[in-house]
């Protein structure tokens, strides 16, 4: 392997790639999508799949709210039942299968419904009058609730064109499932007939208690792969906190210093957890973001200047690489659903010191996509040879290394720094290969 210098010393490479991306301790910021309407003033967006794209509902011209689903800049109508005035798409797999609710205008109805390349099913109820759908897996199982004969709300599971009950906590008498991973686990609430509503998940045909923070409210929002939930609890002391349930421990996720209700409504493989969380200065909830062994950040932060949004209100899904969908208010004053693209970062060498192995990551790439990532001593402007009319910001840079992103669109490898490194100051910046994104330029003095 051929050496490279870092801060003037010639070393070796020696490269160990690490499959979770624990390391970034800054955030590169987002590049925020608009993803419009359906002719009218108005979008929300209430899911988002793996391969980024978007479920939720818009208004048409006779402003009607319907089911739409967003790939690639194209939002599409995915219309209405029969009998029922509106949708909304709640959930959507790799597949994009979508599925949500019709509602009638009037509030009186709803149903769960299902649709699939231009087709709508529907899923019907457990012998009451209505049903809504809540989310979809890679095995096309759906979760939701729907009223039984009796006339109250319970939890479903629908597979193959089958409805089945999963019933309540012992003792109680409603419950909902809002989300289910890929093995199948569903989570949700269930609420006794005093009204004490607490997290559940659903396994194996039982429903299991999770708990609440305190209080006498709290709901699973959303389970990852590695049955990781997330959701929103009342603490006992007269507040509202999104959550964090892993092994059986639940955790406080807090909210704004200043406090105030927050909600975690999707967590991915990375454990980042996506939200909204009550700002008392502007009098409304705004877009959130915690990262593990970090305190909770305003997602609006995150945003270039000008980029035409006044303010991003909620964060509805995170993906595995990144990407977050949401609602916010573009510069206007209307509503509208969005999409946050991670731009490409290089976060500062861990640990930073000289004589130890330091860890290098550049995140917010395109997953598998190639990354290079350069240094030098001083800024300058030097083309990229492989991106017409991109310039490093560094004069002279060498490359340090080009590694494939993962999954995630972290692109990791770790490097040995030697002791002669100690106290250079040293600036570094990564590119894309194929979209020929860079990175803004990290520096760092290695101690």
């Amino acid at each position: 392997m051929s050496p490279v210098r870092v801060a003037g010393v010639a070393i070796a490479m020696p490269l160990v790639l690490h499959g979770a991306a624990a390391f970034a301790r800054h955030d590169p910021g987002y590049e925020a999508i608009d993803l419009g309407t359906l002719g009218g003033e108005a979008s929300i967006a209430l899911g988002i799949n793996q391969n980024n794209e978007v479920v939720g509902a818009a208004q048409t011209v006779d402003g009607r709210w319907h089911a739409f689903l967003w790939i690639d800049g194209q939002m599409t109508d995915l219309g209405v039942l029969e009998g029922f005035d509106e949708s909304f798409a709640h959930g959507l797999n790799e597949t994009r299968q979508a599925v949500g609710r019709a509602a009638t205008l009037d509030g009186s109805g709803s149903r769960a419904f299902a649709w699939s390349g231009g087709n709508r099913v529907d899923l019907g109820t457990l012998g009451g009058a209505g049903s809504r759908a809540r989310a979809i897996n890679s095995f096309s199982q759906i979760v939701g609730s729907a009223q039984t004969a009796g006339g109250a709300w319970h939890a479903f599971r629908w597979q193959a064109g089958q409805m089945t009950d999963l019933g309540v906590l012992g003792g109680h008498v409603s419950s909902e499932a809002l989300a289910l991973n890929a093995a199948g686990r569903a989570v949700g609430w269930s609420q006794d007939a005093s009204g004490r509503r607490v997290a559940a998940y659903w396994e194996g045909g039982q429903a299991i208690e999770i708990g609440t923070l305190g209080g006498n409210f709290a709901e699973a929002l959303w389970v990852n792969r590695n049955n990781i939930v997330v959701g929103h609890s009342d603490t006992g002391n007269d507040s509202s906190h999104a959550f964090l349930w892993e092994d059986g421990v639940m955790t406080d996720l807090g909210s704004f210093p200043i406090g105030g209700d927050s909600r975690a409504l999707s967590v991915n493989i990375l454990r980042e957890v996506v939200g909204e969380a009550f700002l008392a200065s502007a009098g409304e909830y705004q877009a959130v973001l915690w990262k593990p062994g970090r305190t909770i950040a305003n997602i609006n932060s995150l945003l270039p200047p000008f980029s035409g949004w006044d303010t991003l209100n909620t964060a509805c899904g995170i993906t595995d690489s990144g990407h977050v969908a949401g609602t916010g208010r573009i510069t206007s004053g209307q509503t509208r659903a969005f999409l946050l693209r991670p731009k490409l970062g290089l976060a500062n060498p861990i640990p930073g010191r000289a004589g130890v192995v330091n860890t290098f990551d550049a995140t917010g790439a395109t997953p598998f996509s190639m990354v290079h990532v350069v240094y030098g001593f001083q800024y300058g402007s030097v083309p990229v040879p492989i991106c017409p009319g991109v310039n490093f910001g560094i004069r002279g840079p060498s490359l340090l290394r080009s590694i494939r992103a993962d999954e995630t669109g972290h692109a990791i490898f770790d490097l040995f720094v030697p002791a002669a490194a100690r106290h250079r100051t040293v600036l570094f910046q990564a590119v894309e290969a194929g979209s020929c994104e860079i990175s803004i330029i990290t520096i760092w003095t290695f101690l």
